[in-house]
């Protein structure tokens, strides 16, 4: 996420430029500190931020309690959220939550101490060090008064009403476990982690309890385990599922190294195979990936661990002339007017 450029969006969803003037007087502050602020010459600390927040009614403190449940017991408590978020057990060291989140390492301890409060910048990446902590932070805080922009759901995907291709993954987070530690349920925790527009998930968890496909238990969502968690049973509605989480597989690779996004360390499969087949040897392979696909269910279904990983499994066999502008080349030639064999490309497997 790039912290800086949400961050200038987020504020300037929160503060309009007419009211700028007033809260400046409200809080003591300088017309000037604020207008850097919405322009994105500087960022406030936390507390600034928390000091914004309550002077245009916006109750961070609820908000606060339902994202991260954490106990806001008074105002006072939500300067120590970046803090309370850094004392909790990671599996990352002290030296690796700093370099990711550009900090030195004293300057971490500081934080953690309580001694220094971070930007509001960077009080969001400490967030997301909770899976989804960031986004769902500022969905929430958004919505609580009501959006009064797009802003921030713009940068998301486009905005669909329909319930598939996402009905399966909004089912399966709430078996995830960071999910199931949050104190009730928050639609913009889940919009966050999944990638989706608030209004998909508001919509998509609508219809799932229509259908009793997932019920409500203590303030969280549960499925309901006799019920299938994808309805695919048109080609459209594959088509669009298969479509949808392909490009989301390839969004991954959309980074400046051109590695793709590996948020958890747990290795990704890419299994890459290209070549001349006959007929029988691909009836074959369908066969074998039916299996495969069959002993993968069992494993989800046998799986009694808690769920640390939420994963999407989708396998593509498909002959590469099945391409709208394909044009089928009858005994391509060479350089020397010779036939040439059918090439074909063998990669390794990777883990990525």
């Amino acid at each position: 996420m790039d912290y800086n450029r949400t961050q200038l969006h987020f504020l300037n969803s929160i503060v309009e430029e007419p009211e700028s003037k007033l809260i400046s007087r409200r809080l003591n502050y300088s017309y000037d500190k604020i207008k850097r602020w919405l322009r994105g010459e500087t960022t406030p600390r936390w507390n600034e931020f928390c000091d914004l927040c309550l002077e245009l009614n916006y109750p961070i403190a609820e908000v606060l309690t339902q994202v991260f449940a954490f106990e806001v017991y008074d105002f006072e408590d939500t300067y120590l959220i970046p803090k309370k978020i850094l004392l909790k057990p990671s599996v990352l060291s002290q030296e690796k939550i700093a370099q990711q989140l550009g900090v030195s390492l004293a300057t971490l301890k500081r934080y953690m101490h309580g001694s220094s409060l971070p930007t509001l910048e960077l009080s969001l990446a400490v967030m997301d060090l909770i899976p989804g902590g960031g986004g769902a932070f500022m969905l929430s805080l958004l919505n609580s008064k009501g959006p009064r922009d797009k802003k921030l759901e713009s940068l998301q995907l486009e905005n669909s009403m329909l319930v598939e291709p996402w009905a399966a993954a909004v089912q399966s987070v709430f078996n995830y476990q960071e999910y199931k530690n949050l104190k009730s349920h928050c639609d913009a925790w889940v919009a966050n982690f999944l990638g989706l527009p608030l209004s998909v998930v508001e919509k998509t968890i609508e219809e799932l309890a229509k259908a009793q496909w997932i019920f409500k238990k203590d303030e969280k969502w549960e499925m309901s385990p006799e019920c299938v968690t994808a309805n695919l049973g048109t080609v459209e509605a594959q088509v669009q599922f298969v479509t949808y989480w392909t490009k989301r597989a390839l969004e991954r690779f959309l980074t400046d190294s051109g590695r793709p996004v590996n948020q958890s360390g747990c290795k990704n499969v890419i299994g890459v195979r290209i070549g001349a087949i006959s007929e029988k040897g691909a009836s074959e392979i369908i066969e074998v990936l039916r299996q495969a696909e069959e002993k993968v269910h069992q494993i989800y279904n046998k799986d009694q661990g808690p769920k640390t990983e939420l994963r999407a499994m989708i396998s593509h066999f498909f002959a590469v002339n099945d391409h709208p502008l394909a044009c089928k080349v009858q005994n391509p030639k060479n350089s020397h007017g010779v036939a040439t064999e059918e090439s074909e490309i063998q990669p390794p497997r990777q883990e990525l």
